[in-house]
């Protein structure tokens, strides 16, 4: 018994290696190198059949991820990042406060998106307006995707670990700013995050990055401003209704339990029910 339990172990982490292999040195595209790995483990009969799409998948975190991206490509179509990245535009004249900015808005919206569509978004506009200006993208491009990563786990939607907490322990959306009456890590990742600004303005101060930017670098696209505020208000709408599943899910279970069925209201189905409704 003990020797199939480390045979099955070995091949586990085998299948594990070879799987993340694949995917770091892009041997094969990230989502069939992950089925593959997956598919193995259910053929050799490592994960059954039942756990693997039960157990070892949690639907919940599927649920807020498809909910958010869904809600936020409504955003994007919109046109809400050009409306935002245009006004910081507006209102700096220098490479230098144009990049602390456009990191500080980065920041903050990774805190509510996946903070990686944040760099997507973020990063082409570092670099278009580095190279009219003439300078090397390099260091905009890194603070800007630093803040995003950062600031991706100060809250739950962010990232994936915030979510996983909340999954396995059980972490509210309020308990990323107070835990047991403490502050929790949104006011103290915050107060780094905006040390770490200070620190770099001074960096990009000793790197002669003062100069003029114009607005008219910055190219305006069309905006839907019908539905960015549409998807605006169900967005912060989203975000209320979340930060009250533990109040929402003690009002379903003692009051309307018999008539809704549910007993514990998960987030996940909060976000794609939004999306749903949104769309």
């Amino acid at each position: 018994m003990e020797a199939m339990l480390a045979i099955d172990q070995t091949l586990t982490l085998i299948i594990f290696v070879i799987t993340i292999a694949l995917i770091v040195f892009r041997a094969l595209p990230e989502t069939l190198a992950s089925l593959i790995g997956a598919s193995l483990m259910i053929f050799l009969g490592l994960a059954p059949f039942n756990k693997a799409l039960g157990e070892f998948i949690d639907w919940n975190i599927i649920a807020i991820l498809l909910g958010m991206w869904i809600i936020t490509s409504y955003m994007i179509e919109a046109g809400i990042p050009h409306i935002l990245i245009s006004n910081i535009g507006k209102r700096t004249r220098t490479y230098r406060a144009f990049i602390i900015l456009l990191s500080f808005l980065a920041g903050f919206i990774s805190m509510f998106v996946d903070n990686v569509l944040v760099v997507l978004l973020f990063a082409p506009i570092v670099i278009e307006v580095s190279k009219k200006l003439k300078k090397s993208p390099v260091n905009g491009v890194l603070l800007v995707s630093l803040s995003a990563n950062f600031m991706g786990t100060a809250l739950l939607l962010g990232d994936l670990p915030p979510q996983m907490l909340h999954s396995i322990v059980g972490f509210e959306f309020v308990d990323f700013l107070i835990y047991e009456g403490k502050p929790s890590s949104f006011p103290i990742l915050t107060l780094s995050f905006i040390l770490t600004l200070l620190i770099f303005y001074k960096f990009f101060q000793r790197e002669n990055s003062a100069n003029t930017i114009s607005y008219n670098i910055l190219q305006m696209k069309d905006v839907n401003y019908g539905l960015a505020k549409i998807s605006s208000c169900f967005f912060m709408l989203t975000i209320v209704l979340m930060s009250l599943r533990r109040e929402l899910s003690y009002v379903l279970r003692t009051h309307l339990q018999q008539l809704t069925g549910f007993y514990d209201l998960k987030l996940g189905l909060i976000t794609l029910s939004m999306a749903i409704l949104l769309g």
